[in-house]
């Protein structure tokens, strides 16, 4: 080992050093767990990163004297809350949504002949009209089809009509399948 981190250009004075350190060590000691002492228990606060991220700790950081003069928040908050991040929605995340059916043509329910289908559509598409592939076929229009499927994710059996059929068809989540028919392009109102 002292070889390779010599030949990374390490000097040997601080590698014969450190090789002295690690022989008074006993492996027993070594592979003892080591247990944490918590001293403080700090709050986490989570939030999603994003470019805002620094801007908002430099602001708690600022304003934190403030909190803790205030009676109510210093009892909840002894010390520095402990910032942490969850992964913010990417790319990917609206390029490989499972539940849209990708394609440039639709077989029609009724007649069988093929629809020409224009435009590209993910699951963030809004004002569009879908049909929903299930056992009998549905098809229906909405402001966002991302709410129907968290509808049907929580067992809102009554919430929109989708969950209401989702529940009769009596299939999970995973199975549902939609095809954007049509986006509507809704035009503002130049009042």
């Amino acid at each position: 080992m002292l070889s390779i981190l010599k030949n990374k250009g390490y000097p040997r004075t601080v590698l014969q050093r450190a090789e002295k350190e690690v022989d008074k060590l006993l492996q027993e000691t070594l592979l003892k767990s080591k247990k944490s002492e918590k001293t403080r228990e700090r709050i986490p606060f989570v939030t999603t990163f994003d470019t805002h991220s620094k801007r908002i700790r430099k602001v708690v950081r600022k304003y934190w004297q403030i909190l803790m003069t205030d009676p109510s928040t210093s009892k909840v908050f002894k010390d520095y809350p402990l910032f942490a991040y969850k992964r913010g929605k990417n790319v990917n995340h609206y390029l490989n949504c499972n539940s849209v059916i990708k394609g440039d043509t639709v077989l029609h329910l009724t007649q069988g002949t093929k629809i020409i289908l224009k435009g590209y559509f993910t699951c963030m598409s809004k004002n569009v009209i879908y049909y929903l592939k299930c056992g009998k076929g549905y098809v229906g229009k909405t402001n966002r089809i991302n709410e129907h499927r968290s509808s049907i994710c929580n067992s809102q059996t009554k919430a929109t009509s989708i969950s209401q059929h989702w529940a009769e068809c009596k299939q999970n989540v995973a199975q549902l399948r939609w095809q954007v028919l049509e986006e509507i392009k809704t035009k503002l109102c130049q009042c």
